[in-house]
């Protein structure tokens, strides 16, 4: 972890890291996320029920937007990787306590689109990693 006085420099620099460090955790197992998006896309996207097939999409990339976030400030301490099953731990714990929460996923997409980020020409920026 980085020292500095500015917080917002040792958060960003601390999200890089943790950045990194699940690049080298999901080497292990390189098909975690792609699994956890998959049973997103068939628990909740088909069929479409009432909301249009963007807004499915814009809660799926909310979600994964938040584990993400959540996995990689599990790996920025840089001492000790999480183990595979230490991911999956966070994925179930995001999964019992937030998209059971039907407001959840709402309030990051209006954070999204308050940044003007759910938009589907902008929301590559969500995922970038570097």
């Amino acid at each position: 972890m980085l020292d500095s006085d500015d917080p917002l420099e040792t958060v960003t620099e601390n999200y890089r890291q943790g950045l990194l460090n699940l690049d080298e955790v999901l080497a292990t197992t390189p098909i975690f996320l792609e699994n956890y998006l998959l049973n997103e896309v068939f628990t909740d996207m088909f069929p479409l029920g009432d909301k249009d097939s963007f807004a499915h999409y814009l809660m799926l990339v909310s979600r994964y937007g938040v584990v993400r976030l959540m996995l990689d400030a599990s790996c920025a301490n840089g001492q000790t990787l999480p183990t595979p099953r230490d991911m999956s731990s966070a994925v179930q714990f995001f999964c019992r306590q937030y998209q059971h929460d039907s407001s959840f996923s709402g309030h990051v997409i209006e954070a999204l689109s308050e940044v003007g980020l759910a938009r589907l020409e902008t929301l590559y920026r969500f995922f970038r990693t570097q």
